[in-house]
């Protein structure tokens, strides 16, 4: 006996139409949806970026305050011709004045030097070898006093045309010895390196003060696009005093020559495929880090520029980089 009630219809599936339909919606949200999450997660990577940094400043601004001096140093990654990804804190050394009771120094002659007659190489015989190194850009001063006199190498220092030279040693044994004390440059705390995160770099053609003549003694002039060799060549240091406020930078890093900072100094926070030939000023999701010179203030502010996207990168002394920046100060100080 058949029971019609007991049959039961099998349950009805898709259509290979309605897969094709589902499967073609869900591509259309996802090229409209996975755009915007690159710019937000984009945009997240490079404000964490931009946090280490400020906070990296801020951290030795403070040290500075408590301690009398404390420093930065950005070091150049050797993968990008401009950009950096490792900061350092710089601790200042004690100063030297030899190993034991009575260590002296005498100046054993002059020579000018060969590329500025204004000035001579004065060159020096300690009693006992020092237990330090010591560098150029080092300073000695001679007898409790008077001028600091900068080093050319462990064994020279150099006297300017204003400077009085110390006195020079005559016969044998040499005369006079001098007490001494030598202070020596910042060090590298190697323990301290902070790297910012993957995928973002402090990009060192916007970066520096707004010194914008390019000379050989700013820092876009310096290192745009690759520094002449020189001790730490490849870095930027910043130091700061006991007041806060930033006391000297070095372009090149502390083997080369230093500065005051002309205005605040700028810190471009850029995404690394900025780094190879793209202007970095056209990505608006950059940051910029600015440092106060008198104060040591630290704040980061959004890109931004008035002129043309489609213009080429120039250096900082373009109107382009100036405006930038300009934007960014302003957007700090809003009632200005």
């Amino acid at each position: 006996m058949n029971d019609n009630n007991s049959i039961q219809e099998s349950p009805r599936g898709f259509t290979l139409i309605e897969l094709l339909l589902v499967i073609s919606v869900m591509i259309v949200l996802a090229a409209m949806v996975i755009p915007k999450l690159r710019v937000v997660t984009a945009d997240r990577k490079i404000r964490e970026a931009a946090r280490v940094v400020e906070s990296m400043f801020a951290t030795a601004r403070d040290d500075a305050m408590v301690n009398g001096f404390a420093g930065i140093e950005i070091v150049r990654n050797p993968n990008y011709a401009n950009g950096a990804t490792s900061l350092f804190r710089m601790r200042m050394l004690p100063p030297y004045a030899g190993d034991f009771a009575g260590d002296t120094v005498s100046v054993t002659g002059f020579a000018p030097d060969l590329l500025d007659p204004q000035i001579q190489i004065g060159t020096l015989s300690f009693t006992s070898p020092p237990s330090v190194v010591l560098n150029e850009n080092d300073y000695i001063q001679f007898n409790h006093g008077g001028s600091l006199y900068r080093m050319r190498s462990a064994t020279s220092f150099e006297v300017s045309s204003h400077q009085v030279a110390p006195p020079v040693a005559t016969g044998l044994p040499l005369a006079p010895a001098l007490p001494f004390k030598i202070f020596r440059q910042p060090q590298r705390v190697t323990s301290s390196e902070v790297r910012v995160p993957a995928g973002q770099i402090i990009d060192l053609r916007g970066t520096g003060d707004n010194d914008t003549s390019g000379g050989p003694a700013t820092l876009n002039g310096a290192l745009n696009p690759v520094p002449l060799p020189s001790p730490n060549g490849n870095s930027y240091v910043i130091t700061f005093n006991r007041h806060g406020a930033i006391d000297l930078h070095y372009p090149q890093g502390l083997g080369a020559s230093s500065s005051i900072p002309a205005g605040p100094l700028f810190v471009l926070i850029a995404d690394d495929q900025d780094a190879e030939g793209i202007d970095p000023l056209q990505n608006m999701n950059n940051l910029w880090v600015t440092v106060n010179q008198t104060n040591g203030a630290v704040n980061t502010s959004e890109m931004g520029s008035n002129t043309s996207q489609a213009a080429p990168f120039f250096p900082a002394a373009s109107a382009r980089m100036g405006d930038s920046r300009a934007l960014a100060l302003k957007r700090l100080n809003p009632h200005q």
